[in-house]
């Protein structure tokens, strides 16, 4: 393309930047385009993936999952793994006696899984009337977004524009990276932390309670917190 052409390309962008702001579609456009590539992996990992049946026996009758057919498709697959167990908590809540083997272990259940996301998920899905396989991802896809902002925000603040976007960058294109759009607490966790973090930064200790609470529901990360609030109260 010539120069001429590309001119009134390069104004429209610069107006576009200048008007929503780099601290805000720089990290938005890094994300989207990562979460395009991811989601193209997970479709193709979709047709590749086999026959499922229901999750009943695992938790002597308490049902964490329904049967899913070869090759499910994308909803299904980004809601495979531990996002069963929050399916399960999602719609029935968590059970009222902990399942046991014969010798009287404990068995894997889902109170070994923290109940912020799924009751968000569940809420949504009731007033929604939307699918587990719906919600999940498309949740867990926003709370990333507003994360990566939060993030270079964060960053920015400490270090500056260039060490903001190479944050982004790196975090978006981590290999773990594509559970941010699938059925997992990592979303929703990265928010809170880099929320938190931010607030407490900036000093705005009424926000920074309810954040925390609402980490400690999320994910096991908040008593790492201990230390960096007493590094920063005798700083």
């Amino acid at each position: 393309m010539c120069p001429r052409t590309l001119a009134p390309l390069r104004s429209r962008l610069a107006a576009t930047s200048s008007r929503i702001g780099y601290a805000v579609w720089f990290p938005l456009a890094v994300y989207a385009i990562t979460r395009l590539v991811d989601a193209v992996l997970i479709v193709v990992a979709a047709r590749h993936q086999i026959a499922l049946p229901d999750g009943v026996t695992a938790l002597a009758g308490y049902k964490i999952s329904e049967p899913s057919p070869a090759s499910p498709g994308y909803g299904s697959v980004a809601s495979n793994w531990d996002g069963q167990w929050y399916l399960g908590i999602a719609t029935h809540g968590y059970p009222t006696t902990i399942p046991r083997d014969p010798g009287g272990q404990a068995l894997q259940n889902p109170w070994g899984f923290y109940p912020a996301y799924p009751f968000i998920v569940g809420a949504i899905m009731r007033i929604s009337g939307l699918a587990f396989t719906v919600v999940a991802p498309i949740l867990s896809l926003l709370l990333g977004a507003g994360a990566v902002i939060v993030m270079y925000r964060l960053i920015n603040q400490a270090s500056g524009r260039f060490a903001a976007s190479a944050t982004v960058l790196l975090t978006c294109t981590y290999m773990a990276a594509p559970a941010m759009q699938i059925a997992y607490t990592e979303s929703l966790a990265l928010l809170l932390v880099c929320s938190a973090l931010l607030l407490l930064r900036n000093r705005r200790y009424g926000w920074l309670v309810p954040v925390l609470l609402v980490l400690a529901l999320t994910r096991a990360v908040a008593l790492a917190f201990v230390p960096v609030l007493v590094g920063h109260g005798i700083s």
